[in-house]
Parts: structure tokens; C-alpha cells; sequence
């Protein structure tokens, strides 16, 4: 405990002193004085989408159908801007999947069932920069806005009963909270940094189900349906940047790190013979490898 309370001040006492160019990023200043103003990247998404959701059995009550991991690539661009001890970062994701089971889940049997997403998200990040140099590093809280449309396709097939499709579109906006870290792990040959971000946003969204389908021996067209959600949607990301090239006031950067984000509240729409039975609630977790590109100057 002791030791604890004395790492505690330490990084307190840290946080008060100005981050040195001269200690921490040499190379990353120009003559002048002036430092790198703008950056701009580029990343690779290694991402899988697991849904939890409940489904109604036959005389059961709620099954769980979980769906196996199935790995998509995507995209994330992005850029930045210091205005003197602020900075304002603007960022956008995209991605699609597609993943399917077959065979039985408990009391359900089912001959194949398909599941897409297609991901977008921009988010507007507003941060200030708070520097340590005695660590080397540096700490960011920051707010901001995010806007998700995230729409989904499942189709559900049973031989010689029912299949049905249907469209489960989510948009929607609200309030981001939170905080990065940045500390120097290593100097020599390549520099190294630790990163870490975590942040909380709460949404309000629209659930839009459309074209769904059912199709069964009599064969039943299911209405348009508008639901109203509140999302919490905590993210994480773990990863470590390398300097890989600087020259005055131009750097070349590259990071690999992990991301992880929950959708809390999500819905999903069913085709079934009560109303009961075409709104259910579960999650949506995303998670994966993240590789960036970067340039500043």
C-alpha cells in the first residue's frame, strides 16, 4: 500500500510539471520552436461482431443463439489538429461482416441462419493535452459526439417449414467521455510508446426493421417498424506506437494495438406469430486488431 501511495504522488507530481521537447520528442521540433500541428492516418480493422440475443423456443421460453467468430477487415482514417494547449481529432470507421451457424441451439433447430453488419461511425473529439515529463508522456482527457449507423441483415431457413429475412437498421448520435494515456517505454534504436483509451458514450437511436419477410406455408408480409433505444456503448483500446521516421517537423508513426467496444440495449426484430415475439433486446460486442499508419507535420 505503501509503495502504491508513493506512485500515486509521483504521477501527481508529474502531471503538474510541462512536457519537455528536449527531454521526450527532440526530433519532432523545428527550428522555430514550433511543433507538429497536424496529423493525419490510416488503419486496418481486424474485427468480429458477437451478438447475445434471446429467441423464442418452441414451448421453451428464451433460448440463446450465439453466433461464431468470423473475422472481417475494415477500415478507420482520421486526422488531427493542435490548437495551442488543445486539440480537435475527427475520425471515421467503417465495416461489414458477415457470419452463420447451422445445425441446433437448445430447442431450436435450424437448417442454416446467416447474420451481416454493416458498421459506420464518426466520431468528433475534442481533448486537452496534459503533459509529464519526468514520465515521458502524456495524458488526454476529452469529450465529444459520436453519430453510428450500423444496419444488419439476418436470414433464418428451416427445410420443409419457415424462412424469413429481415433488415434491422440502428442510427443514431450522443455525448462521448474519455481519457488517453501515453507513456515512453523505450528510447533506444526504435522509440516505443505505450497507448491506451477508454471511453463511454451514451446514444439515443432509432431501430428501423424493414423488408422483413416471412415466409411460411400460408406466407405472412410483416409490417415496417420504428423503435426508439437508449445505447451505452463503452470502447478500450491497448496498443503500443513506434517513431518510426522524423525529420524537422515531419513525423512518420505506426501503432498495432487492440480495440474492444459493447452495444448495450441492442434489438433485434423477429418474424414470429404474436408480437410478443418480434422484439427482443441483447448486445452487440466488437472487438479486434488495429494497425495505423500515421503522418505529422
Amino acid at each position: 500500500m505503501k509503495f502504491l501511495a508513493k506512485l500515486l504522488v509521483g504521477a501527481l507530481l508529474c502531471s503538474a510539471i510541462p512536457i519537455s521537447a528536449q527531454d521526450c520528442c527532440p526530433t519532432s521540433w523545428n527550428s522555430s520552436g514550433e511543433c507538429c500541428n497536424f496529423s493525419v492516418y490510416g488503419e486496418f480493422l481486424y474485427w468480429d461482431f458477437c451478438t447475445l440475443e434471446n429467441e423464442r423456443g418452441a414451448g421453451n421460453g428464451f433460448e440463446t443463439l450465439q453466433f461464431a467468430s468470423d473475422y472481417q477487415p475494415g477500415y478507420r482514417v482520421g486526422g488531427s489538429m493542435d490548437l495551442s494547449c488543445w486539440q480537435i481529432a475527427l475520425r471515421y470507421t467503417s465495416l461489414e461482416t458477415k457470419k452463420s451457424v447451422s445445425g441446433a441451439t437448445g430447442s431450436i433447430s435450424f437448417e442454416q441462419r446467416e447474420q451481416q453488419f454493416d458498421y459506420s461511425v464518426l466520431d468528433i473529439i475534442f481533448g486537452a493535452p496534459i503533459g509529464f515529463s519526468c514520465l515521458c508522456g502524456s495524458f488526454t482527457p476529452y469529450v465529444g459526439v459520436k453519430l453510428a449507423w450500423i444496419d444488419g441483415r439476418s436470414l433464418f431457413e428451416q427445410i420443409n417449414s419457415f424462412s424469413y429475412i429481415y433488415t434491422n437498421d440502428f442510427s443514431g448520435y450522443g455525448l462521448t467521455f474519455g481519457t488517453s494515456l501515453r507513456l515512453k517505454i523505450w528510447e533506444s534504436c526504435l522509440p516505443t510508446y505505450f497507448v491506451t483509451d477508454i471511453s463511454c458514450s451514451l446514444l439515443k437511436g432509432k431501430f428501423k426493421t424493414e423488408n422483413l419477410l416471412f415466409i411460411s406455408p400460408t406466407g405472412t408480409l410483416r409490417p415496417l417498424e420504428n423503435a426508439c433505444s437508449i445505447l451505452f456503448v463503452p470502447e478500450i483500446y491497448v496498443g503500443l506506437n513506434f517513431d518510426l521516421f522524423q525529420c524537422n517537423c515531419f513525423e512518420f508513426t505506426g501503432s498495432i494495438g487492440y480495440e474492444a467496444q459493447l452495444w448495450t440495449s441492442y434489438m433485434f426484430i423477429f418474424a414470429g406469430a404474436n408480437d410478443s415475439d418480434r422484439r427482443e433486446v441483447g448486445s452487440l460486442g466488437i472487438n479486434g486488431l488495429v494497425a495505423r499508419l500515421a503522418v505529422s507535420f
